[in-house]
């Protein structure tokens, strides 16, 4: 079996531990803790007990007199006391020990009532946590400062205080605190009296500290946390001295002194006022309308004024609500005097949101509108204007209203195509959105034709964009697009089908529609969208890319350039037709002389100077081009003793993790080489340079599948016993990162300075 007696002890050598500048593992010396199993025989169940220590365990050894098995653990994870594993090791806290140590301390108290001692006892013996508090017998003449609260409630001083955990001390200390004294008038009925202490021992709220017995009444007493109220009922809330039952009382005998006149609002109100659950929660009120000055329109319906009372608030020094004067509200009116439920579910929308703070409702008293009395200070997920919900700063239902006011300033002179229009416009739903408009012909300049249907232009004014930052639209000028041209003026409703389908693209942006002056037709007028070249609609419009015309570039580009190696070739070509976007790197054949400044990094890693550098793509050119001369890369050698099949799959492998410009290769060793966006420190930093996978952990340079291997390699017959040796090899494979312990096979000559640990205690 184990031993319970913990010896301490330095490791000569010391636990291997990883360093991540010289990527292998180092040892340095250690106080370590070891515990004796004193059955060399038995392995299989000291195994067991091994799979249990989980973490802490640096390894086995053993004795070479005794042959007695060792484990080999951290310091602080065992008991000095009793020798098993602390309850709680971040506290050194075992509690065996602390229940052996309580149950030693019985004899030194006494309540004189045996039940009462028992049901003491049986609360100490729960004790489950460092940090839970031990119930105790409390004698009455540790109590000062005693002051009446409530009939059977008083307040006091506990001299001593209760026994709590020190975690710096590692030990239960007193500290003296105030605390609550509950009397109970039952000496002759003892089991009444603990059940009422288990009613509030099983309230999780607020704490217990023990019993006491005042010794000229004999009445028992159960001590208690801070916090009752006058009712004698704990607080609601404790911190604030605050007690929800008196609150309740409070606000209903104050019905009486006020009224709405409508007995609809007055029961909301109260409904409302009956919520209350919290000291910071909101008072619903009614609010006379004379209490409001200064106000000031921000819209039709919204208003801001001054409310001269202010709303209540709960002082907790006073331990009442009190009102702080002339607060700024929002006042939001409600043209509803005769639909009053309508009214008062737009309010319990509002409650609901927990957004806006609602604090009360009033009423104009000349046009008898209700109106919504909120907080000054915004939410930005509402409208300033109109109080209603909205995304990005920005109101749907404002902007819809700013359109249909603007109908009138506009028409194209066709009905069917106004109605259009003004359906599209009131589609808008985000910011982000372009207007569709009617757009006059005399705004386009420079037309150029791209084919028989498709033409470019400027317009002038530019489309409408809304602004966030100003909060309204603005127009974006000399706006490069796209004129459609549709040969149907006498064909409206294809027309405007066809403007449908377009609008269905999420990735193409259709401003609005024009019509030729001279020829009458239609032109539909979007972003400058079509490639010049094919006329079909561009792979990347902002780009102005076009995925097809830039592969057939790049087909009738093979011919200018070869590596002189078939397989090369016809991988570099693969890759380049791979491309996607404009933002893509084209994958090259790269003359080794365009290398200059070459220096060496490792030894197989140089950074470099691309004297021509890489190709970029340029939106306003429409093509490839090479912007940066001398483009600093990185050059990754791989020997020439592999085949062009192995060096290929070791390309692909990178280009899963790395931005590769191409390959080259050096004329004089022939050696093939990788040329890679410039982040030297990167690959050598970040990738395993055996592997070539991703460190698992990128900051210690530590690759999990290698240090796996390395632990295979030096796998041997460490300890004699195959069982053993198997046992520390499968926990050799189970690690993880950096930071975990190897564990091990650690010969005893290695152990010095070896000692018993001595005995621990508590305070009293």
């Amino acid at each position: 079996e184990i031993s319970n007696t913990i010896y301490l002890a330095l490791w000569n050598d010391g636990q291997l531990e990883y360093d991540q500048n010289k990527k292998e593992w180092t040892r340095v010396q250690v106080e370590i803790n070891l515990k004796l199993f004193n059955s060399q025989n038995i392995i299989d169940e000291f195994l067991n007990k091994l799979k249990a220590c989980k973490n802490e365990l640096y390894g086995i050894s053993q004795n070479s007199d005794t042959k007695d098995y060792i484990l080999v653990f951290q310091c602080g994870y065992y008991c000095k006391e009793c020798g098993e594993k602390y309850t709680e090791i971040w506290d050194k806290w075992c509690k065996p020990c602390q229940i052996k140590y309580l149950k030693e301390t019985f004899i030194k108290w006494t309540s004189e009532n045996e039940k009462i001692d028992n049901f003491i006892q049986e609360m100490q013996l729960k004790v489950n946590h460092s940090y839970d508090i031990i119930f105790e017998w409390i004698p009455y003449n540790q109590f000062s400062s005693i002051k009446k609260i409530s009939n059977s409630i008083y307040s006091a001083l506990w001299k001593t205080g209760p026994l709590k955990y020190d975690q710096n001390k590692k030990e239960r200390t007193r500290v003296q605190i105030e605390v609550n004294l509950k009397l109970y008038n039952l000496q002759n009925t003892i089991d009444e009296f603990l059940n009422k202490v288990r009613v509030y021992e099983s309230d999780k709220n607020f704490e217990i500290y023990g019993i006491s017995q005042n010794p000229d009444t004999k009445d028992y007493i159960l001590i208690l946390e801070d916090g009752h109220c006058r009712c004698s009922e704990m607080y609601t809330d404790i911190r604030y001295k605050w007690c929800k039952p008196c609150q309740i009382k409070n606000l209903k005998e104050n019905f009486r002194n006020w009224t709405s006149e409508d007995e609809k609002i007055d029961n909301f109100i109260q409904e409302m006022q009956l919520k209350i659950n919290y000291p910071k929660d909101i008072i619903f009120e009614w609010i006379p309308y004379d209490q409001f000055s200064d106000a000031k329109k921000i819209s039709n319906a919204v208003y801001s004024a001054l409310w001269k009372d202010s709303p209540l608030k709960y002082n907790q020094n006073k331990k009442e609500w009190v009102r702080i004067q002339f607060k700024e509200v929002i006042l939001k009116l409600c043209n509803s005097q005769y639909m009053i439920d309508e009214f008062l579910n737009k309010i319990k929308v509002y409650e609901n949101d927990k957004i806006f703070e609602i604090y009360r409702i009033s009423q104009d008293s000349d046009t008898k509108d209700y109106i919504m009395v909120l907080q000054k200070k915004y939410d930005r997920r509402y409208c300033e204007k109109c109080i209603e919900k909205i995304e990005h700063k920005w109101c749907k239902l404002c902007q819809i209203k700013y359109l249909e006011e603007n109908f009138k300033n506009w028409t194209s002179k066709n009905e069917i195509i106004d109605n259009f229009i003004q359906e599209m416009q009131l589609k808008v739903n985000n910011p982000k959105d372009s207007v569709f408009e009617w757009i006059s012909y005399d705004q386009s300049n420079n037309i150029k034709i791209i084919n028989k249907t498709v033409y470019s232009a400027l317009w002038k004014d530019g489309p409408l964009k809304y602004n966030l930052s100003e909060k309204k639209w603005a127009r974006v000028q000399a706006k490069e697009v796209t004129l459609k041209l549709c040969d149907s003026q006498n064909i409206i409703n294809n027309f405007l089908n066809k403007i449908i389908v377009y609008r269905s693209d999420e990735n193409f942006e259709i401003y609005g529609i024009s019509q030729n002056p001279d020829t009458k037709d239609y032109v539909l007028v979007s972003q400058d969208g079509y490639c010049e070249e094919c006329d079909e609609k561009y792979t990347e419009i902002q780009n102005k890319w076009c995925k097809s015309c830039q592969i057939k570039n790049l087909k009738e580009n093979f011919k200018n350039w070869t590596s002189g190696n078939e397989k090369i070739d016809n991988f570099i070509q693969e890759m380049q037709l791979k491309v996607n976007c404009s933002s893509d790197i084209i994958f090259e054949w790269i003359s080794y002389d365009q290398f200059s400044s070459i220096k060496e990094v490792n030894n197989t890693i140089y950074s470099a100077l691309w004297n021509d550098g890489p190709l970029e793509y340029e939106s306003n050119k429409k093509k490839w081009v090479r912007v940066q001369t001398s483009k600093e890369v990185t050059l990754k050698l791989c020997n020439s003793k592999n085949t062009i099949n192995g060096f290929l799959n070791k390309v692909k492998i990178y280009n899963n993790y790395f931005k590769i410009h191409g390959i080259t290769q050096k004329p004089d060793s022939k050696d093939y080489v990788m040329v890679l966006k410039n982040n030297h420190k990167g690959y050598v930093g970040s990738y395993c340079e055996i592997c070539i996978e991703e460190y698992t952990d990128i900051k210690c340079k530590w690759c999990k599948s290698c240090q796996i291997d390395y632990l295979r390699k030096n796998f041997t017959n460490w300890s004699g016993n195959e069982k053993i040796d198997e046992f520390i090899q499968a926990m050799q494979l189970k690690i993880n990162n950096p930071n975990v312990i190897v564990f091990e096979w650690i010969p005893y000559n290695q152990f010095k300075a070896i000692k018993i640990i001595g005995k621990g205690g508590f305070a009293t």
